[in-house]
């Protein structure tokens, strides 16, 4: 069954507690530990925050790329994805915009722990091997 697509620009502006909502079912906030040898503390530590789509979403997408004013967006095969790695947005956009519009349910877990490391991150601390653990 073929689907029309939305004019998302119908639905503008978009309203932070629907974001936080559509970030509660399809958003990932994640954490990346890569080992290596070549850093002090014995690798680096990554964040990044992930809103994804099938790809006929992709104006929806494009649209909360622009709300926060950071990171990208990427259209693949079948889905798209916003997604924003930079630590500076993370920690000024993304980070205050859900602790102003919490996560509600389960993923909220996730989120209190992202931003635990993320003020790992802040604090340096991640650059020490104890950090790093």
């Amino acid at each position: 069954m073929t689907r029309p697509l939305i004019d998302v620009h119908k639905l503008l502006p978009l309203h932070p507690c629907w974001i936080a909502g559509f970030a509660a079912g399809d958003g990932s906030f994640m954490v990346k530990l890569r080992v290596d040898k070549d850093y002090n503390a014995g690798g680096r530590v990554e964040l990044a925050f992930v809103l994804t789509q099938h790809v006929r979403d992709l104006p929806l997408i494009k649209c909360l790329a622009d709300y926060f004013g950071c990171g990208q967006f990427y259209s693949y095969k079948d889905y798209a994805e916003f997604k924003c790695r930079t630590f500076n947005d993370i920690h000024e956009k993304i980070l205050p915009f859900f602790l102003k519009y919490p996560i509600l349910g389960v993923k909220s877990k996730d989120f209190e722990d992202w931003v635990k490391v993320a003020g790992i991150i802040n604090s340096k601390a991640h650059l020490t091997k104890e950090g790093f653990e």
